[in-house]
């Protein structure tokens, strides 16, 4: 490994760091004279259940976790030394395999805590714990942790005695998304033919600690760290990025573009303090490329580092958004609708409202809600998905959070819109639908949210434009069908238009999908009233 010892992050944003670095300490968690060994099947006829077996799948209870976008509630242990969400698991994968799926049971999330093919003369073992013995890293210290030990584990050996004698664990942290590998002992050849990783899926990327490298481990943690809880940074809050996106001009192939990223550190930082820098990514016309690094901002020590408190810095100069529709122009049939609502208090931020309209797998119409502070020209927000309780006799609506979203401004009429679902981040550069048009406001201006305040939850919303002289307003209602599950459709209308107007629906392409034109699609399926 050398000098690789944190790395990452992986595309989804997972970093990893080992004992020999500050923020991952190693403290074992000695699980064999408090637990009962956990009883195993063999894989197969002809093997014992100490080689090539698993447990039954444990379920964790209260103790689920998130990982790569998927809420693992339960997981098996194989003796070759990996845990698996895959209900389906035999255990007997004995081959590690280095930056591609397993050869067995690849068909979900798996932490290789150290995989080769092992026999177990300690047993495995699994308890939880409401304060964990060993103190996470990230987050406070006293979180609750799932712990899963493999002891007096060896290589195999057709002697049936394990070549070696190696104890070592899984700490899992379901409150901050941590995972820890801990070991006492080292394999023969210094765990030269082991895995030490954590795979996402069948055709993902794995985040790789070491593989089929020798290396010793004995009295070693290494530190799995969630996108959401990185270690080492200040409070994220406290960090201003003034310059959250870089609108760059067009890049040719192999070439190159530069520009500076400019950010202020609160007043109270102090000597030896950390900040990170993650690159998420880069968005171009009808496409985005995702980023994998990440950038440690490290103050200096106090023998060299000094404290100013007089330097006065001009805020950056506010983006003021316009409201209305956005869309990517080489993607068109799904976009924003958003508007900034100030509020009410001195120096409060205003609130960012966006309707998501957009579209499931299947093609069918879908909307969602981003909704969060505007801060320095960016918003952080959970993507929220309503849907009606039909069954209910008066009117009744539920949200449930189902993904992540980041809304960065470039100007008045474009902003940059990433979220991640339950899978990497991805992004869109949108452009104000009419204001690309070369369209100016509407007279009468009806842009707006617009909703029946008895039975919030579906709406209208407008952007008035005028295009050629002619003002027209574009309507999108968002409703529910008679599952109620939300759907929208379009009405399109001069601005004196009254009386009933077609609502359209059409085939939409869902986020990240492959683009489907709209407009082929599109078909009267109503009528609303104006």
């Amino acid at each position: 490994l050398g000098d690789a010892l944190q790395g990452g992050p992986d595309a989804f944003g997972y970093t990893f760091q080992d004992s020999s670095q500050p923020l991952c300490g190693f403290q074992f968690v000695d699980l064999d004279m408090l637990v009962d060994e956990l009883e195993l099947t063999p894989a197969g006829e002809g093997f014992p259940s100490n080689d090539d077996g698993r447990s039954a799948l444990l379920p964790l209870g209260d103790f689920a976790f998130e990982a790569y976008g998927q809420l693992i509630s339960a997981l098996s242990m194989s003796t070759n030394g990996y845990l698996s969400a895959d209900p389906n698991i035999t255990g007997g994968d004995f081959s590690s395999t280095c930056g591609v799926d397993p050869d067995e049971d690849a068909g979900a999330f798996r932490s290789n805590v150290l995989h080769d093919d092992l026999i177990s003369a300690g047993g495995l073992r699994h308890p939880t714990f409401e304060v964990c013995p060993r103190p996470a890293d990230v987050g406070p210290a006293n979180q609750r942790c799932a712990v899963f030990q493999w002891s007096g584990m060896g290589r195999f050996s057709s002697s049936g005695i394990p070549d070696g004698d190696v104890s070592f664990q899984a700490v899992v942290y379901p409150d901050s998304g941590q995972i820890v590998h801990q070991y006492r002992g080292d394999l023969p050849g210094s765990n030269a033919n082991a895995d030490i990783s954590l795979y996402r899926g069948p055709g993902q990327a794995r985040l790789s600690y070491s593989c089929d490298t020798a290396v010793p481990l004995d009295q070693r943690a290494v530190c799995f760290f969630h996108p959401d809880n990185q270690p080492g940074a200040a409070d994220p809050a406290g960090l201003r990025l003034v310059t959250p996106t870089l609108a760059l001009d067009s890049i040719g192939a192999a070439a190159t573009a530069m520009g500076n990223v400019e950010f202020q550190v609160p007043a109270d930082t102090a000597c030896g303090s950390r900040y990170q820098l993650h690159y998420r990514g880069s968005t171009y016309a009808g496409g985005f490329e995702p980023g994998s690094a990440m950038f440690d901002i490290d103050v200096a020590d106090s023998d060299v580092c000094e404290v100013v408190t007089s330097c006065d810095l001009d805020p950056p100069a506010a983006i003021d958004l316009n409201d209305g529709a956005f869309f990517d122009p080489r993607r068109p049939g799904n976009g924003l609708v958003s508007h900034v609502i100030p509020r009410g208090q001195p120096g409060a931020a205003p609130e960012f409202f966006a309707l998501w309209f957009t579209g499931e797998q299947d093609r069918q119409s879908s909307w969602l809600v981003i909704q969060g502070e505007l801060i320095d020209g960016q918003v952080s927000a959970p993507i929220l998905r309503f849907v009606r309780d039909v069954d209910s006799p008066s009117w009744s609506v539920s949200s449930s959070e189902v993904g992540q979203a980041e809304v960065r401004l470039l100007d008045a009429n474009q902003l940059v819109l990433s979220w991640r679902f339950d899978g990497p981040w991805q992004a869109e550069r949108m452009t104000q639908l009419f204001a690309a048009s070369g369209a100016a406001a509407g007279n009468p201006d009806r842009t707006g949210a617009w909703f029946h305040p008895p039975e919030s939850g579906w709406g209208l919303t407008v952007d008035s434009f005028r295009l050629d002289n002619v003002e027209q307003d574009f309507n999108l209602v968002y409703i529910y069908d008679a599952a109620g599950q939300p759907r929208w459709s379009l009405v399109q209308a001069l601005a004196n238009d009254n009386g009933v107007l077609p609502a359209l629906v059409g085939q939409v392409h869902c986020p990240g999908c492959a683009w489907l034109d709209i407009d082929p699609t599109l078909q009267v399926a109503g009528t609303a009233q104006r």
